[in-house]
């Protein structure tokens, strides 16, 4: 992830600790995922520190950070890991979510309608998502930017599922 400078030291965190001065400073787990968001988490421990709070209470207030719903939001049930990256999806946060599911050994499955209200952009962005999609399995909701990553998966001969709404795709992926 890399780490974060301030005049005096440098802080790291790797999703499990915050090392200060190459020291463990603290376990840390909260329930956040992304580099993104990582960052982020370790920029308020740091400010948090800075400004004068115990770093046990940064843990224990740490357990009650939960991600906003549908940005990046990972949800568990039965042997699925579901990420949720719905909300106003772009490029840089699919391709965040790709990144996230791909460390993951499990099956792994994305349903997606695309990557919308691009304007003109729509076909060469949603050609680039297609791009990240040839390893894993590909639901597609059914519009305009899902046509462009259909057309480009047929053409390197990728399968897919498209379905007219979530719920569709939902259903069929708990039933198989």
């Amino acid at each position: 992830l890399g780490g974060l400078e301030t005049r005096n030291s440098t802080y790291y965190y790797d999703g499990d600790f915050i090392y200060h001065k190459q020291m463990n400073l603290a376990t840390i787990k909260p329930n956040i995922y992304g580099d993104g968001n990582k960052l982020n988490y370790l920029l308020a421990v740091v400010t948090s520190l800075y400004l004068g709070l115990d770093i046990d209470m940064i843990k224990d207030k740490s357990a009650l950070i939960k991600s906003a719903p549908h940005r990046l939001e990972v949800r568990k049930k039965d042997n699925l890991v579901i990420v949720d990256n719905s909300y106003s999806s772009n490029i840089v946060g699919f391709e965040n979510s790709l990144k996230f599911l791909k460390e993951h050994k499990e099956l792994k499955v994305i349903i997606t309608p695309g990557i919308v209200d691009l304007g003109k952009y729509t076909k060469m962005i949603n050609e680039r998502a297609a791009a990240m999609l040839l390893d894993i399995d590909v639901i597609l909701i059914k519009n305009e930017s899902s046509i462009y990553i259909s057309n480009y998966l047929d053409k390197h001969r990728k399968e897919y599922k498209m379905f007219n709404s979530f719920k569709e795709a939902y259903s069929f992926v708990l039933s198989n």
